[in-house]
């Protein structure tokens, strides 16, 4: 009204204008009320030619109030034409669930709204398995058939894995997870250990941290003498143990870890199939102390030297080839690996490649860096090459052996033959001619083959009798067991004409020298009819005291230097009873005086 000229017509048409809007209100409410729009939708739907099916899945897998909310839902819409809802779910889980939100008979209440109900069967077990089966098979295609154990395969499967798989979904679970595992680590583990570890992972991860945590006290294959009585009490605690750590079903977690681990199988009276360290690690089994740490993780970056590797040496590589590629993995510390892995894989190499590898293990034994002291308790390369050069022994033809060892000793260097005395007098004990102790498992050549070779060692050592360069050897011990045993008044020859020059004194000494531990200490003893067979005690003191103070003395090797030092106190004690503890502190303390500055 206050616009100039037409405000105060405007003004009049107000009570028109606002009766027009209420009628045109009441007309909109009424056009978009929930009833209209229902029944356009319903128009619409019964013009389809088609019908539309709902599918709804995994209702058992919400909560209580969102399974009543999907059926209010479902309620409200089911009666559109040309549409059907489907709906998926545990039935048990919707009836409860039902019950606690409606404060009602969930039973009747699903009545009301399911008007064509289906009970899907639950899958049987032979078709799960047939589906997992056919999924393992397009997984392992390239299996080595070698590492597969019918066995250890049927036992795992039985105790363990079958009994996580129960449906399709159980199975989608673990090989998704397995393939991934699979693709990565198969070159290193074994296939039924790594499936078997991935489906605990999967369906029970109490049962794989437990182990994950517990590996190192499982892995192995050390068997000590235990009772049945021990046996059930062990299987008691693990048992107590076990229903902390997986309530639901403490018996199958004990079984799984029996079947895993042949070690803790036989601590607790499971199966007692025993198995040494070399097949373990050959199958590359989970109970393998070199390999179980593999089982869980995505990484082979731990494998120093893999299973692929030594099978490329083993078809592969010339005897240059062979010799850098050894060399090389001394030098990266990675030649025990090597080792231990080439002994599980003997069986591979052709017969006409056996020797390649048996001169090649025996040089690297004269090499000094083999006896270099790692810790008293850490097996040394050394033991690794002795168990390859018995299983080429064992893997070359029983008629071929005694060739072989006749053809070496006479090629051989003299550090060569050195080396190879260890096992040809391991080959002696074996049936009692050096010694008295008989072992059969070293009895690789017949008997009557040993003469040959006893008189080409005797040959090899006649070369010898000037060189008095054999005291410097660490394997002098085993060339005086030969030596003796061959022709002990040649030796007893050998040994008076290198004792005359002083400075092999200490070198004897340090072969007869007793050593002793205790506490924080050790040191050495000595007994005197030891030390005086080839020349007296007293004149083993003056010639050692001749290189007192001398270029002689400070060339020799410190160990050489300290036997020589405790032999001297020794006799000048009193009281020069045998085997008298000199320690290694005291010693010492005297050495600076014999140095020559």
């Amino acid at each position: 009204k206050y616009i100039p000229k037409v405000g105060e017509y405007i003004a009049l048409l107000k009570s028109l204008i606002e009766g027009l809007g209420k009628q045109m209100s009441d007309v909109s409410d009424d056009m978009d009320s929930i009833e209209n729009q229902k029944n356009l939708v319903i128009d619409v739907l019964k013009e389809l030619k088609q019908k539309i099916i709902v599918i709804i899945d995994d209702i058992d897998r919400l909560n209580n109030e969102q399974i009543r909310l999907i059926f209010q839902l479902v309620n409200s819409v089911a009666g559109f034409p040309n549409m059907i809802y489907l709906l998926s779910f545990d039935r048990s889980v919707v009836v409860r669930a039902l019950s606690e939100e409606q404060n009602c008979d969930g039973e009747e209440y699903l009545e009301k709204i399911i008007q064509v109900p289906f009970d899907v069967p639950e899958a049987k077990k032979e078709h799960v398995h047939k589906v997992f089966f056919h999924e393992l098979n397009k997984t392992i295609m390239d299996m080595s058939e070698d590492l597969f154990d019918k066995d250890h395969w049927g036992t795992i499967f039985r105790d363990c894995i079958s009994k996580f798989i129960h449906s399709i979904r159980d199975v989608n679970r673990v090989v998704n997870a397995y393939k991934l595992k699979y693709k990565l680590m198969h070159s290193e583990t074994n296939w039924v250990d790594l499936l078997c570890i991935t489906t605990l992972q999967i369906a029970a991860p109490e049962i794989y941290n437990w182990i994950m945590d517990n590996i190192d006290s499982l892995a192995g294959t050390y068997y000590e003498s235990i009772s049945r009585v021990e046996q059930d009490k062990n299987k008691d605690n693990y048992l107590a143990i076990f229903k902390n750590v997986y309530s639901k079903d403490p018996e199958l977690m004990l079984t799984s870890i029996q079947d895993l681990f042949p070690k803790f199988s036989w601590k607790t009276g499971g199966h007692e199939r025993t198995m040494e360290e070399k097949e373990v690690r050959r199958l590359q089994r989970i109970s393998s102390p070199t390999h179980s740490s593999l089982y869980f993780h995505l990484s082979l970056e731990d494998v120093k030297v893999s299973r692929s590797n030594v099978i490329k040496t083993i078809y592969d590589f010339d005897p240059q080839r062979l010799h850098l590629y050894l060399k090389d993995l001394k030098n990266t510390d990675s030649l025990r690996a090597y080792l231990q892995e080439l002994n599980c894989c003997i069986e591979k190499i052709s017969e006409e490649r056996l020797e390649m590898f048996f001169d090649e293990i025996i040089k690297l034994q004269v090499n000094p860096f083999l006896e270099e002291n790692k810790g008293i308790f850490e097996p040394s390369v050394s033991y690794d090459c002795h168990q390859c050069i018995w299983s080429i022994l064992e893997r070359i033809n029983e008629g071929d052996r005694s060739k072989l060892l006749l053809k070496y000793i006479s090629s051989s260097t003299k550090e060569e033959f050195f080396v190879l005395l260890q096992y040809i007098i391991n080959i002696e004990q074996a049936y009692g001619r050096i010694g008295n102790s008989i072992t059969h498992a070293y009895q690789i050549i017949p008997e009557q083959a040993l003469k040959s070779i006893e008189e080409k060692c005797l040959e090899k050592f006649k070369l010898l009798v000037e060189d008095a360069s054999l005291l410097d050897n660490n394997n002098f011990y085993l060339i005086k067991t030969m030596w003796v045993y061959l022709d002990k008044e040649q030796f007893d020859e050998f040994m008076k004409n290198c004792l005359q020059d002083a400075k092999n004194v200490p070198k004897f000494l340090s072969f007869v020298a007793d050593g002793w531990h205790g506490g924080n200490d050790s040191g050495w003893s000595f007994n005197e009819a030891n030390i005086s067979q080839y020349l007296t005690a007293e004149d083993m003191y003056h010639k050692v005291q001749g290189l007192k103070s001398t270029d002689l003395f400070n060339e020799l090797t410190q160990e050489q230097k300290q036997v020589a030092v405790a032999f001297s106190f020794w006799y000048e004690l009193e009281d020069r009873s045998d085997y008298k503890q000199l320690s290694r502190k005291k010693i010492d303390e005297l050495l600076p005086y014999w140095i020559k500055e």
